[in-house]
């Protein structure tokens, strides 16, 4: 917590207003909240896969009315990517390829803000535990303007912060998994087919085969019929 809190002293140093990227998972809601209570103005930038899904818009509400700050939302750097592919999706003309970093020079220019805030940790992958090691204080890219605050934490870490700070639990597809968020896989797909079933409704206009994963994981594990 102490290099947490250091890092953003650092960045309170170098500016007054940062671009969070958020996506109400258990890492971006500490940061939320550890950034909002820092004075740093903070602006939202949330990637979608598919549009007005209601199980992770209320998480973007939340935080707007909470804190007081605008959500902008994109499409995911995915989404080109499964387009092109025709992932789960009928054949269609190739549309142009939207990399992470057009994402985040959107997001810079829409909030006129110089500083990326993200969630990474070094507990995540090695490769990720290699590459902070790197940086100022094992959380800070100083040429990109990139700081990731929680870089030392762990799961049990963030679980006791959410807890202690009463924030909101974040989902979980699949109890106990990691969430990456928003997925064309079994475990995500059944969850909304049981859970929020709207949403599923959506995924499958934008992705028609989408199904195909129920069925297919189906085979190995058993959900109830609605």
């Amino acid at each position: 917590m102490k290099t947490t809190l250091k890092v953003i002293e650092f960045i309170k140093t170098q500016t007054d207003s940062v671009v969070l990227f958020y996506s109400g998972g258990k890492d971006s809601l500490i940061l939320l909240d550890l950034l909002s209570k820092s004075d740093l103005k903070v602006n939202l930038a949330f990637m979608y896969l598919v549009k007005g899904l209601e199980h992770v818009e209320k998480y973007c509400d939340w935080a707007e009315k909470k804190y007081k700050v605008e959500c902008r939302k994109y499409p995911h750097f995915v989404l080109s990517q499964y387009f092109n592919d025709n992932f789960l999706r009928f054949h269609e003309k190739p549309v142009p390829i939207i990399k992470l970093g057009d994402i985040e020079a959107q997001a810079k220019k829409d909030f006129n803000c110089d500083w990326i805030i993200t969630g990474i940790k070094q507990s995540d992958s090695l490769n990720r535990r290699l590459m902070l090691g790197t940086y100022f204080l094992k959380a800070i890219n100083l040429d990109a303007k990139r700081a990731y605050p929680l870089s030392e934490w762990s799961k049990s870490m963030c679980l006791s912060y959410i807890k202690q700070n009463r924030l909101p639990a974040p989902i979980e597809y699949t109890k106990g998994s990691k969430s990456s968020g928003v997925d064309l896989n079994f475990d995500c797909l059944s969850y909304l087919k049981l859970n929020y079933p709207k949403d599923l409704e959506k995924i499958i206009k934008v992705f028609p085969f989408a199904e195909v994963q129920i069925l297919n994981g189906s085979q190995n594990k058993q959900i109830p019929k609605i």
